[in-house]
C-alpha cells in the first residue's frame, strides 16, 4: 500500500500554504508569550486558519474522489 501525503491540485496547495503559517503564527505567539497581537485577534486568526485548512482538505478530498470515480468508470 502506497501512501502519498501531498495536495492533489494547486488550489488546495494554495489554501494549505495560507492556512498553515497562520496557524503556526497563532500557536507560537501564544506559546512563546510574544503577544504580538491581542487575544481577540489571535483567536480570530486561529479560527480563520482552521477554516482555510478545512476548505483545503474538502477541495483535496473532493478532487481525489472525482479523479478516482472518473478513472474507474472509463468506457472503452
Amino acid at each position: 500500500m502506497k501512501i502519498k501525503i501531498m495536495p492533489i491540485n494547486n488550489l488546495s496547495l494554495s489554501f494549505y500554504s495560507a492556512g498553515v503559517p497562520l496557524l503556526v503564527f497563532c500557536w507560537l505567539d501564544q506559546w512563546l508569550q510574544m503577544y504580538l497581537v491581542s487575544d481577540k485577534l489571535r483567536i480570530q486568526l486561529f479560527i480563520v486558519a482552521i477554516i482555510v485548512i478545512a476548505i483545503a482538505a474538502i477541495i483535496n478530498l473532493t478532487s481525489y474522489i472525482l479523479h478516482f470515480y472518473k478513472s474507474n468508470n472509463k468506457t472503452p
